[in-house]
């Protein structure tokens, strides 16, 4: 059997991180590779895990690659014994021999493959079950109860996240409505607390209508609280900014697989399901309630975890 190690770094409240752990949870699902999952954050740990897995015939080294989380990661610092197969962030890719492009959409040549997204699969069970987390249980079940529309998001609190909007435009929709979001501190803002605050203050003070309902949170919610809360929403939005240039957004990830109402802006990092059906600058919130589900579930097949552990089989078994 072969087998492959697979390099993540170890900060959790990182998209780059939770991009990577979900990745592997998935493709070590297979019974013709082996993969060895390591969190290393300095040279020296990547080292000594080489160093131990010597004996174990590896056949490649797969690194979710961010230049920000693996800066000692280096062309005089990257081993040469087997080859490097690098899924880059928004980063360099001449470390790399082969190189695995987490936009599902992107040309493949020699070398050069795409990835379909990680989406969650088989989560009935996580979504009957309550969160281990009293105040998370709570964030999610408040006004659960009431015919009111409950209109969520998730991400970390920077301005082109478009928090913002998504409250200006429920409330030009909606005389009565609650907005949920879980906006957490981000491990690589330089601002930490202030960004979030900041990012609160200004939802808050957009909301004009007494009959809608903010609630926002700054904790961190794992992958099946965030599961939870956005199957406990009657619709998802995320309005990011343009962005040209940027990767695909993770938080649709998410959204997909809860088979629940989305809808989204025109931002370059939703390029992957952009459609003008469930773009809410061209559509109202009631129409991409209405079609958003039926037409997104085409994605669930395209994206599904035994794609990705196909791709990735067919990377390996080709080197």
């Amino acid at each position: 059997m072969a087998t492959a190690i697979f390099f993540n770094h170890k900060v959790q409240n990182c998209g780059v991180y939770q991009y990577g752990f979900r990745v592997f949870n998935i493709i070590k699902a297979t019974d013709t590779i082996n993969y060895i999952y390591k969190e290393v954050s300095s040279l020296e740990e990547y080292k000594a895990a080489i160093s131990e897995s010597n004996n174990k015939d590896i056949k490649a080294i797969i690194y979710n690659y961010h230049q920000s989380t693996m800066p000692w990661l280096q062309a005089d610092t990257i081993q040469r014994v087997v080859k490097n197969i690098g899924i880059p962030h928004e980063s360099r890719e001449d470390l790399f021999d082969i190189i695995c492009n987490i936009d599902p959409n992107a040309q493949e040549q020699s070398n050069r493959f795409s990835l379909p997204r990680p989406i969650f699969e088989d989560i009935d069970l996580v979504l009957k079950t309550d969160s281990d987390s009293h105040d998370v249980n709570e964030f999610i079940k408040a006004h659960n109860d009431i015919s009111q529309p409950i209109f969520g998001s998730f991400g970390f609190g920077f301005d082109n996240k478009g928090f913002d909007k998504i409250i200006r435009m429920v409330n030009d929709s909606y005389d009565n409505a609650v907005i949920k979001f879980v906006i957490p501190v981000a491990h690589f803002d330089p601002g930490n607390m202030r960004t979030v605050e900041n990012m609160r203050n200004k939802c808050l003070s957009m909301n004009r209508k007494e009959g809608i309902k903010v609630l926002i949170t700054h904790a961190f919610f794992s992958n099946d609280d965030i599961l939870r809360f956005l199957h406990s929403n009657t619709m998802n939005i995320f309005l990011y900014d343009t962005m040209h240039g940027r990767g695909i957004s993770s938080t649709i990830d998410y959204a997909l697989s809860v088979k629940k109402p989305i809808g989204i802006s025109d931002s370059y990092m939703f390029r992957n399901i952009y459609d003008d059906g469930i773009c809410l600058y061209k559509n109202t919130l009631e129409s991409c309630l209405d079609n958003s589900v039926r037409y997104c579930s085409k994605f669930l097949e395209l994206y599904s975890n035994s794609n990705m552990i196909n791709k990735f089989k067919q990377v390996l078994l080709g080197i």
